[in-house]
């Protein structure tokens, strides 16, 4: 979601290989978001055949949201949490 969302949209073949995935486990994710609309695939052709993925305009929102969320509880971690080590 990262990705899409700074990017928009992506290429299948360069999203694979810039998470390390398998083209099937991306494609059971890819899916799942898209169940819940967060992103769309769809196939287009240029010299060759090309699926792209793009973050849709709820999708985008919904990270925005999720973003806000976990700077404010990032925020709320003491200072001193940060710098004790275990030992």
């Amino acid at each position: 979601m990262y990705l899409l969302f700074l990017k928009r949209r992506i290429g299948f073949i360069e999203l694979k290989h810039l998470l390390g995935l398998t083209p099937g486990n991306l494609d059971h994710h890819i899916r799942k978001l898209e169940e819940i609309r967060l992103v769309h695939s769809r196939r287009t052709i240029s010299w060759r055949p090309l699926v792209v993925v793009e973050i849709t305009p709820s999708g985008a929102e919904t990270f925005r949201e999720y973003i806000f969320k976990l700077k404010g509880l990032l925020a709320g971690i003491p200072d001193k949490l940060l710098h004790e080590t275990n030992g």
